[in-house]
């Protein structure tokens, strides 16, 4: 059935369209994951209003997830290089460059994971839902590894100037966001040492923006975007 699909699409049709869906694929993800990166970094954010960057950030995942499943399939239907389903579904199972397409088996589960428990994210502990969410950096070194390895565009000058642009500008984000996370523990020490004092524990992290995380964040700006929601129904 893949053959025939192929033969009606063209010879080349299906292998363009792998390459086109992953590259937009990664471009995604690499978008998403800095705007959750810049949200987390500075909550106060001027600009697009809070439900406007939330619903930016879940629409980006969403493409991301729909072009990631584009390209698996159009990897199936092409005849250059016949992928099985347990290719695509078990890493280092597949014969032509296990350990590249390794990374991109990992990387598809990664991205269903993330994407997944952003949907529930209400129902979920803040602790798990919080460090599910931080595997995005994980997804994006494997889809990274994945075109690297694979990829017939890597010998491409303007792909190679975006890998070093999107290296440049997650790096210092992804360092500062371990830092900051870093700080929690004695931030949440004065915390408590001031509500021991006699001050309200919520009034000091509200004068404190730096010790909000990043979880409560996200979930403040859902409740909000909520909010604006019902408010705009007739």
């Amino acid at each position: 059935m893949t053959h025939s699909i192929a033969s009606v699409l063209g010879p080349r049709t299906t292998w363009y369209i792998a390459r086109a869906s992953g590259l937009t694929a990664w471009c995604l993800v690499l978008a998403s994951v800095l705007l959750g990166l810049f949200m987390s970094s500075k909550p106060k954010w001027k600009g697009l209003p809070p439900a406007w960057r939330l619903d930016l950030h879940r629409f980006l995942g969403a493409l991301a997830v729909f072009f990631t499943l584009l390209h698996v399939a159009a990897l199936m239907i092409d005849p250059s290089v016949p992928f099985r389903v347990v290719d695509v579904l078990v890493p280092f199972a597949s014969k032509w460059r296990p350990r590249a397409i390794a990374g991109g088996v990992i990387g598809l589960y990664l991205i269903l994971v993330v994407e997944v428990t952003s949907l529930m994210m209400r129902k979920l502990p803040r602790k798990w839902w919080h460090r599910i969410h931080l595997s995005s950096l994980v997804l994006l070194a494997a889809a990274t590894v994945h075109g690297l390895m694979s990829g017939t565009d890597m010998g491409n000058r303007a792909v190679e100037d975006v890998l070093v642009v999107a290296g440049v500008l997650t790096v210092p984000f992804a360092v500062f966001r371990v830092w900051r996370a870093r700080r929690r523990p004695s931030a949440a020490a004065r915390t408590s040492g001031a509500a021991a004092a006699g001050d309200h524990p919520r009034r000091d992290l509200a004068r404190s923006p730096r010790v909000r995380t990043h979880d409560e964040h996200v979930r403040r700006t859902a409740d909000e975007a909520d909010r604006q929601a019902e408010g705009a129904r007739p």
